[in-house]
């Protein structure tokens, strides 16, 4: 069974620090047939063990995501290890997501794997992606279609993935009965105000304060791409509702290559979130403390 929060009881929000909407763990060579020794699966099997205790013992609750059966079957595994190894945990803090990423979505059938979909604590990351995967449009249209009508049949919440297909998506959502985060949103605004007016909750991406401050200081390293996405986080901060507002990392692979590095520390992690989150209340005007108490709020109003 899938490790979550006891939801029927009142929770201590303090316990929890921090929120980390979308991660995922280092995992072994996706079902692409790449081949991994015993030695390197037990050096990633060892990091990620590693990065989860980093997460609850520095107060990081996290949704890690989950894109393929193998992922799935790896974050369930190592979860289930921690909580053996620390039962005064009681589960606290580890989500777990799980969809047919789009970029494996010529690889495996939703319905194959109904067990995951009933297990998770939300479907996703789904959706589509036309910048970064060679997966034919229609199969990603297709897979994506049905995971929607899983997600909506079982009552569960998405998080969307919508790299170059945000105008799309966000048509294809409009009729979702269930509850919608779209996840490190990087289209136009126009589009972005679609999602906002159909009710999502949004994740900010983990360069969110990099850029933003950059900008703010008149920093040289501000180049057109930069200002661009600076340009649309304000705007996105200004017109989410608070209630509605995540911070992310995507994993630190992710963060290392928002902040152009070849390695991102695992000991700096919490620095990324505090970042993000006071700027979000920089902006919002909302005091910290404030702003770290509602992203749980909000992650409860998203998961009810």
């Amino acid at each position: 069974m899938c490790p979550k929060d006891n939801r029927g009881q009142s929770r201590n929000k303090n316990q929890m620090r921090m929120l980390d909407m979308h991660a995922h763990l280092p995992s072994p060579a996706q079902e692409d047939g790449a081949k991994e020794t015993e030695i390197q699966r037990a050096a990633v099997k060892s990091e990620a063990l590693r990065e989860m205790k980093f997460r609850l013992e520095h107060g990081i609750s996290t949704c890690f995501s989950c894109g393929t059966p193998g992922e799935w079957k790896f974050c369930m595994q190592t979860s289930s290890e921690l909580t053996a190894q620390r039962p005064d945990e009681q589960k606290r803090g580890i989500y777990l997501s799980f969809a047919v990423h789009p970029w494996y979505s010529d690889r495996f059938c939703p319905e194959d794997y109904m067990d995951c979909f009933q297990a998770c604590d939300v479907v996703g990351e789904a959706g589509m992606d036309s910048v970064w995967c060679g997966v034919p449009l229609d199969v990603q249209k297709s897979v994506f279609e049905r995971q929607l009508r899983i997600a909506a049949d079982l009552k569960k919440p998405v998080i969307l993935h919508t790299k170059g297909m945000e105008a799309q998506i966000a048509d294809m959502v409009r009729d979702f009965p269930g509850k919608i985060c779209v996840h490190w949103y990087s289209g136009d605004i126009r589009t972005f105000e679609k999602f906002l007016e159909l009710g999502c909750w949004f994740t900010l991406g983990p360069d969110l304060s990099r850029i933003c401050r950059n900008a703010e200081n008149g920093s040289e390293r501000v180049g057109d791409s930069d200002r661009a996405s600076e340009k649309l986080y304000r705007y996105m901060i200004e017109n989410i509702p608070a209630q509605k507002l995540f911070v992310e990392t995507d994993g630190l692979s992710a963060v290392a290559w928002a902040y152009d590095v070849s390695r991102f520390e695992l000991e700096n992690l919490p620095g990324i979130l505090q970042n993000n989150l006071k700027f979000v209340s920089d902006v919002k005007g909302i005091p910290a403390e404030m702003m770290q108490q509602m992203v749980f709020e909000n992650l409860e109003s998203f998961l009810s």
